[in-house]
């Protein structure tokens, strides 16, 4: 239910509505439902607890953080592009 206020100001010349007005809800009557978006952020939590757990294992916990990091990065912006690619095939 929309409500309309009067507004007393001058420069006021349309009555105020509480939330959006008619020609927002046309445009987004009209628009098709956006697809789901991927996340790749899983990648870079795995990325980080794999290679943690492996530089562990080696004596060189860092390296295998920092190793990690960057290929669950990679996988991300893999992720990332691919998702990007198939947006803009349904356009």
């Amino acid at each position: 239910m929309v409500s309309v206020r009067s507004c007393d100001d001058a420069a006021c010349s349309a009555p105020l509505f509480d939330g959006k007005d008619a020609c927002m809800n046309d445009q987004e009557q009209n628009q098709a439902p956006a697809r789901p978006r991927l996340g790749g952020g899983i990648f870079l939590f795995v990325g980080l607890l794999i290679g943690s757990i492996a530089g562990i294992a080696l004596n060189e916990p860092s390296i295998g953080m920092i190793s990690g990091f960057g290929v669950g990065g990679l996988l991300a912006i893999l992720i990332w592009l691919f998702d990007s690619k198939r947006g803009s095939k349904g356009r």
